[in-house]
């Protein structure tokens, strides 16, 4: 703006001098003429180019302006990725953390059923041999107490085979 201010004060000064020196001399008006309106041209000339640099400063502020506003969007928009980033990691580390521990129950499960079952056929083979002998009479399997084989002494029979 400054130098439009400036272009156009020069441009009155010119046109005031111009005047002043053909009223002294009048057999020069029209090369004084001529010469007012070369200079009035550069002038103006040089008043449109400061208008388009004047212009093109502000069209390029204004592109810079929304280069600007682009790049804080997309600072925005990164930083509320790596915000949900981190809350994804720490929700995979919970999870995992719930794995483990479940993991580790379903081991101790397990040991627990292995253990118990070891256990039941300690005992089913300890009933067995208690109630039954390796080498029974002809008759009928006897027990201890003396009673006859039964459905299930059979069954026992069969499992237990030696």
């Amino acid at each position: 703006m400054k130098i439009i201010q400036r272009l156009q004060v020069k441009l009155r000064k010119l046109r005031g001098n111009k005047v002043d020196e053909q009223r002294g001399r009048p057999g020069s008006i029209c090369e004084g003429f001529r010469q007012v309106l070369a200079e009035r041209d550069s002038l103006k000339d040089q008043l449109s180019d400061a208008k388009r640099t004047i212009a093109d400063q502000s069209v390029s502020e204004k592109a810079k302006k929304k280069f600007e506003q682009r790049i804080k969007s997309k600072e925005e928009k990164i930083r509320q990725l790596k915000h949900e980033l981190a809350m994804k990691d720490e929700e995979i580390r919970s999870l995992k953390s719930q794995q483990d521990r479940r993991e580790e129950e379903y081991g101790r499960l397990r040991n627990n059923i292995q253990s118990a079952c070891t256990d039941m056929q300690n005992a089913v083979a300890t009933l067995g041999s208690a109630f039954i002998f390796k080498r029974p009479p002809e008759n009928g399997n006897v027990d201890l107490i003396g009673a006859k084989s039964s459905v299930g002494d059979d069954m026992l029979k069969y499992l237990f085979k030696e």
